[in-house]
């Protein structure tokens, strides 16, 4: 007898992205005006004067002087204030204005020297080494003595190794004041060597970092508000930015402060409710309602990457979605869930108390889903002209249609997964196979079917059963569980649909593209 095998679309990924991404994605924003931005409400970044509006004028895009990058370490140092009032004197004749004092006070503290003994070299270029040597004194590392812990030459080096710098600089001759902002903003999360703070964390304790607000909430000076912890420090509350171009959002520095080991902010495109059917049973008998969303998290990381959604200096805040802090390990280090609604929140909450074993899921996940880009191209597959009837009744829409692999006709060994699609949306079609082996491997029940107290069958895995002979079959983990050659497949569709071929126990095997019609 013909064994069949049925199907059912991937609808909640296809759902999800007809929801969630139907609407232009942003663009990441510059990085080095983020960070200037950043460092501006800070009070560390200046600027070099206002527009006609009273905004602060950066000029990222031009060189910073040695002047420059001096006063920035002073201010990364928390010395400013002190350089201000120091009365010092200095022996350089191209020194004289606003950055005197600064010169003054470094000269004679022993942080830096000039370029001669006459000659500060206030107003000449500033190289990536030179104030990259700077910061990391300032975080405690060290280029003298006996064991120095890096060398004004491999400075640059050294801290890409860190994180404290892109290693985009190694190969950059062009060093700007933009690129002194994202490695000031970057400084700032590094851990101090030899104490657990980071440089946020002394500055703030320090007084130095202004518009920084106290403890549980109140108004600062500044007329901002700070994060604070629950009395058993499982829950941060966090004060939420709003801005019209993205609504609710918060700085990526301000959860670093928080959590110094964050690396990326994973955005599920599904809530709760999706994860519970019309009926109110699960659509997984093997992970969470929290597993399953940070699961779908993981399938859209690339995805979100792009955008620089999942590191960009601004987290965005998703009505109804909830955000994973995972460190480089995806260990997750808390959880927020935004409420649903177009509001204009105040604060948000994050729990740190979680439940979940991210990296492991994220192993799990891996195992699936880097056997699609493992085994991409390495099958042809194609429908047999054949259309089999098994009840030889007259004409169908339907009918079992026959496999081949690289030119054989192929009848155990494979299971495969029917998905329509919107052609509109631009989706990479590696990654929409890792979202169809999600569905399938992730997003259903690992039993076959389900049975009533009476024998009666209630719910079956339509990506693992084999429509009406599928009585004797258990578990997707039943040996005896078979595949077939063949299987249902509608003659026409208004949609355009790909029919992904796999093995039970998750490798991808490739697909079959079908135009709509």
């Amino acid at each position: 007898m013909m064994k069949i095998l049925r199907f059912t679309g991937l609808f909640m990924v296809l759902a999800a992205l007809t929801i969630f991404l139907s609407s232009p994605a942003m663009a990441a924003e510059s990085d080095g005006q983020a960070a200037a931005e950043y460092l501006y409400e800070l009070g560390l970044f200046r600027g070099t004067g206002t527009d006609s509006t009273g905004a602060p004028v950066f000029e990222l895009d031009r060189s910073p002087t040695r002047a420059e990058a001096l006063v920035m370490l002073l201010r990364l140092m928390g010395l400013e204030q002190e350089a201000l009032n120091s009365g010092y004197t200095h022996p350089f004749t191209d020194v004289s204005g606003w950055n005197e004092p600064y010169i003054a006070y470094a000269y004679n503290k022993g942080i830096t020297k000039g370029v001669s003994e006459t000659r500060f070299g206030a107003n000449e270029k500033a190289t990536a080494s030179m104030y990259i040597t700077f910061v990391l004194r300032a975080l405690g590392y060290t280029d003298t003595g006996d064991s120095p812990d890096f060398s004004y030459s491999g400075s640059v080096s050294f801290a890409v190794g860190i994180g404290l710098a892109d290693d985009g600089l190694l190969e950059n001759t062009d060093f700007t004041r933009g690129d002194v902002a994202v490695i000031s903003r970057n400084a700032l999360s590094q851990t101090l060597r030899g104490s657990g703070k980071t440089l946020f964390q002394r500055l703030a304790d320090d007084g130095v970092i202004e518009n920084i607000p106290y403890e549980n909430g109140e108004n600062a000076p500044g007329g901002k508000r700070m994060p604070y912890w629950n009395e058993d420090g499982t829950v941060l509350m966090v004060p939420v930015e709003n801005a019209e171009e993205m609504s609710n959002f918060i700085y990526r520095e301000t959860l670093l402060h928080y959590f110094p080991e964050m690396t990326k902010v994973l955005y599920p495109t599904i809530s709760e409710s999706f994860c519970i059917d019309p009926f109110g049973v699960m659509i997984s008998d093997r992970y969470s309602i929290t597993e399953l969303m940070f699961i779908d998290a993981l399938s859209y990381e690339k995805h979100y990457n792009r955008y620089g959604w999942t590191n960009g200096d601004k987290v965005r805040l998703i009505s109804d979605r909830t955000l994973f802090l995972v460190d480089d390990s995806y260990n997750i280090l808390a959880i927020c869930t935004i409420p649903q609604g177009d509001m204009r929140l105040d604060e948000i909450a994050f729990y740190t108390d979680v439940e979940i074993d991210g990296a492991k899921l994220n192993s799990d996940y891996h195992r699936i889903v880097d056997t699609v880009s493992e085994n991409w191209g390495k099958n042809v597959f194609e429908l047999g002209e054949e259309r089999y009837d098994p009840w030889n009744n007259g004409p169908h829409s339907s009918y079992i249609r026959f496999v081949k692999m690289n030119g054989e006709y192929v009848s155990d060994g494979w299971y495969c997964l029917i998905s329509e699609y919107n052609p509109q949306l631009e989706i990479h079609p590696i990654e929409a196979a890792e979202q169809a082996m999600t569905s399938v491997f992730f997003f259903s029940d690992n039993v076959l079917i389900m049975e009533d107290s009476d024998g009666n069958r209630i719910y079956t895995n339509y990506h693992f059963s084999e429509g009406l002979l599928v009585s004797k079959y258990k578990s997707v983990d039943d040996p005896d569980a078979p595949a077939s050659r063949g299987f249902w497949f509608a003659e026409h569709s208004n949609w355009p649909r790909v029919i992904y071929f796999f093995t039970r126990d998750g490798v991808y095997l490739g697909q079959i593209n079908v135009p709509a019609g």
